[in-house]
């Protein structure tokens, strides 16, 4: 590992090699697709190091939460919650440069769903999903940051910026070549935060708190969803749906949400929307592509 510190009188910096605990990934997470584990020997010696390949880029650990989980949750948070404005001031975050406007949205989950707490922030170049997870008669708030201005930033907790709230924690992320392995890491603090992915006992329960939270809220909304359609598909015929069966051309400013809402009277029913058209929306259902052409389920 490659640790850099200022001398605090002469302002000389120095690099220090460690050896670097982060090296592998827990025995009992598998990283999810499309993230392949290999192991590559170090020197061509008896040691082994675990990586995790995407993108021919090589990682540490894999993500804990699925892409596409957290943008649905996402997604469905936007769309039922009120947006508010705060300054980014107001929130300890990794970089925290100028005093800039965040739009927050607040959701509780059903009880039934598990009454989870999330919050999602977005603001230029940012969107973070935010989760409450309570233990030990306080709450620890867990930060997966979904877009940023940086390529180590994605939906999962395995990116640099992923931290928990109110923590001063020694991080590792990924930083350039090494000589050995084609890879360096690097030692980095932040007042503020830690990453979660980091492989130690702790940060694999936290992760596997949030990836929990959020796939099984999902699951919950969708059943309700399907449970809520299945109530009234006796009473409502398709001819009495006329959208139904059709096309909408997608204009600006719209969302799935929106969509659903003003085609079918119910916001949820925006998942079977991106079901529907996942091939024209893309991977990411938070961004519509301007002038297409949805079909309606």
């Amino acid at each position: 590992m490659v640790q850099a510190r200022m001398h605090p009188r002469t302002g000389i910096l120095f690099i220090f090699l460690l050896v670097s605990a982060c090296a592998s990934t827990p025995e009992k997470h598998q990283p999810l697709d499309p993230f392949e584990t290999v192991e590559q020997s170090s020197d061509g010696s008896s040691e082994k190091r675990r990586y995790i390949i995407l993108d021919t880029k090589r990682y540490i650990s894999g993500p804990y939460g699925e892409e596409q989980e957290v943008l649905a949750l996402i997604t469905t948070i936007k769309n039922s919650s009120k947006p508010s404005a705060i300054s980014n001031r107001a929130v300890n975050l990794p970089n925290k440069p100028a005093n800039l406007s965040l739009t927050v949205y607040d959701y509780d989950a059903p009880g039934e769903c598990g009454g989870h707490t999330f919050r999602v922030y977005e603001g230029d170049e940012l969107q973070i999903l935010e989760f409450d997870f309570p233990e030990n008669n306080k709450i620890t708030r867990i930060r997966d940051y979904t877009r940023g201005p940086t390529p180590f930033v994605s939906a999962g907790l395995w990116g640099p910026y992923d931290h928990t709230e109110g923590t001063a924690v020694e991080m590792c992320l990924l930083a350039g070549e090494g000589r050995k392995d084609g890879m360096g890491l690097m030692e980095s603090r932040y007042v503020i935060g830690w990453i979660t992915n980091i492989v130690d006992w702790k940060q694999a329960e936290l992760g596997a708190e949030y990836a929990s939270a959020v796939s099984n809220t999902n699951n919950c909304l969708r059943g309700q969803a399907s449970l809520a359609e299945a109530s009234v598909r006796p009473q409502k015929s398709k001819a009495m749906t006329p959208k139904s069966g059709g096309t909408y051309q997608v204009r600006a400013g719209d969302t799935l949400g929106s969509i659903a809402r003003d085609v079918y009277g119910d916001f949820g029913r925006w998942i079977e929307l991106y079901t529907a058209n996942s091939v024209s929306i893309g991977e990411n259902p938070n961004k519509l592509p301007a002038d297409i052409i949805l079909k309606l389920p």
